[in-house]
């Protein structure tokens, strides 16, 4: 056995649900950094297409200008 259990004489069921623990949290962490991810994913989506909407906008008004 690891993690203690045989230091600590665990019993078996209290190992089985320590393992149940490290796994949940596990997928926990997982599961945050995926949210993370997919909001910087999406702040980064909607800024490159405000930029462009920016640029439109400039090369636009620079167009009209000059006429």
């Amino acid at each position: 056995m690891f993690f203690g259990a045989v230091t600590l004489e665990l019993t078996e069921s209290k190992f089985f649900a320590e393992t149940l623990l490290v796994e949940f949290v596990g997928a926990k962490a997982d599961l945050i950094a995926e949210m993370t991810f997919s909001l910087v994913w999406k702040i980064q989506v909607v800024s490159v297409t405000l930029l462009k909407v920016l640029i439109v906008r400039l090369v636009f008004q620079k167009r009209f200008l000059v006429l």
